[in-house]
C-alpha cells in the first residue's frame, strides 16, 4: 500500500535530470537575431536541443529566433525559439531542420572534450 504521506527531504533517489541532450558547456561569441534585431552575445552551453547565451532578452521570450556563429557550419544559423529569459540569460530551444541538426551534431562532434 502506497504511504499518503509524500517522503521527507533527503529520502529516495536523487531527482532526475529531464534533459533530453547533453550539455556541453562553451565560451564563443554568438548573435541571436530576431527580425531586424541582432543581440551579441557569449554562448555558455549548448546540446541538440538548445543552448543557454548571455545576456538575455526577456521581451523575446516564447519568440523565434536564429543562433548563429560561422562555427556552427550552418550559414543560416541554427532555428530556435526563446523557453526562458531574464536580462542576464536566455534559453533556447531548438527548432532544427535535418540539414541544421547534421551541423550542430558535427560541432558538438568535435567540440566536446575526450571520454
Amino acid at each position: 500500500m502506497r504511504s499518503p504521506h509524500p517522503p521527507a527531504e533527503g529520502d529516495g533517489p536523487p531527482p532526475e535530470d529531464r534533459r533530453l541532450y547533453r550539455r556541453y558547456p562553451v565560451t564563443l561569441p554568438v548573435r541571436v537575431v530576431r527580425g531586424t534585431e541582432t543581440l551579441e552575445a557569449g554562448l555558455r552551453d549548448i546540446s541538440l536541443g538548445g543552448a543557454a547565451v548571455l545576456p538575455g532578452r526577456p521581451d523575446w521570450e516564447g519568440r523565434p529566433v536564429t543562433l548563429q556563429c560561422g562555427c556552427f557550419g550552418h550559414p543560416r544559423g541554427l532555428a530556435a525559439r526563446v523557453l526562458r529569459a531574464t536580462p542576464e540569460r536566455m534559453h533556447l530551444t531548438f527548432e532544427l531542420d535535418q540539414e541544421a541538426e547534421d551541423a550542430l551534431t558535427m560541432f558538438l562532434m568535435l567540440s566536446a572534450p575526450p571520454a
